[in-house]
């Protein structure tokens, strides 16, 4: 049996997906199961999963009943894309209760306990081909957290076999990170391209994360491994938003500005105390690298992404016309 956290989330719905597919014995830890149910039944045929509401920050002896039975626990649920909530709370909901679901997994004996982490604990962009042995460097609270779960499973070696990835950006259906605001801003036509727009950028597919974590957990190792995910060609800024033009059908081209008017733009805007529209995180975000090593994944999953960047782009333009994302915009 197979527990997955943070079922109803982008990873999570595509990889119950894809296990139900396979005929796997899949249950699935969430907060409704009505509202749950309703969600994943739209792409997944439900019959014969297990649906348990639970809250993670109930104790260990409360978690008991929901990974007794389990011999894979995959750990998606935490808290992403909300910079504003407090540390307290990305303390709790990353860490902590990774913990508590670890020490849960070693007291019922699970096998393998996959656990998703982050990018992010390399720090802020450039960085380029970057391994698993880098040091890490977070700058944000999401960072800095993941990295601490990482460490509490080194210790509490929850299973026979401890599997730490670190996507990328990941982007598709059900998507609420950094790669809608950038589909939002292309279909309203006011992002242009930043001078050469040639930063390079390590991006993967849901349904590709998907496949990369069902690959893992069938040849688990043994002890603790961490392993960078992202599809081993990263394409550049200016490739991704052309494919989002195309993807969502659209004619034209993406205008394209000199960084340098566009850095003095915004570093003019913040001085004169206004709220620049590109400040100079976003900037370094857009025209920075940050990709990744994979060689580590792919010696051990042989992993090869079965969906293109626009295919994956326009999945998600679909879903987020037909979710209500795009509601107002008129390209």
């Amino acid at each position: 049996m197979i527990l997955v956290t943070g079922a109803t989330g982008m990873i999570g719905s595509a990889l119950v997906a894809r296990l139900v597919r396979q005929g796997k014995p899949v249950r699935l830890a969430v907060r409704n199961s009505t509202l749950a149910r309703t969600a994943l039944s739209k792409t997944t045929d439900l019959t014969g999963v297990d649906l348990q509401e639970c809250d993670f920050l109930s104790s260990e002896r409360d978690l008991t009943s929901l990974v007794s039975g389990c011999d894979i626990v995959v750990h998606l649920a935490g808290l992403v894309h909300q910079p504003d909530k407090p540390a307290e709370m990305f303390e709790e909901l990353n860490l902590r209760t990774t913990g508590r679901l670890a020490h849960t997994a070693k007291s019922c004996g699970v096998d393998t306990f996959l656990f998703t982490s982050t990018m992010a604990v390399y720090g802020p962009p450039p960085f380029e081909n970057i391994s698993e042995e880098a040091k890490p460097n977070p700058d944000t609270d999401y960072g800095r957290t993941k990295l601490a779960a990482e460490k509490s499973l080194a210790e509490i070696r929850p299973a026979r076999s401890v599997i730490v990835l670190r996507p990328s950006l990941v982007y598709g259906p059900g998507d609420r990170g950094n790669m809608l605001p950038l589909i939002r801003q292309i279909l309203k036509r006011r992002y242009f391209h930043i001078g050469e727009a040639s930063a390079r950028k390590s991006v993967i597919y849901a349904a590709d994360l998907a496949q990369v974590i069902e690959s893992a957990l069938e040849k688990a190792p043994a002890g603790f491994h961490v392993y960078n995910v992202s599809n081993p060609t990263a394409p550049s800024v200016r490739e991704i938003a052309d494919q989002i033009l195309a993807a969502a059908e659209l004619d034209g081209k993406i205008p394209t500005f000199p960084e340098i008017l566009v850095r003095v733009g915004s570093y003019a805007s913040l001085a004169l105390g206004n709220k620049s529209p590109l400040p100079p995180s976003r900037l370094d975000k857009l025209t920075k690298p940050a990709t990744c090593a994979v060689s580590k994944l792919q010696a051990l999953t042989g992993f090869q992404p079965e969906y293109t960047l626009h295919d994956g782009l326009k999945a998600e333009i679909h879903w987020a016309k037909t979710s209500g994302q795009l509601n107002g915009i008129k390209p």
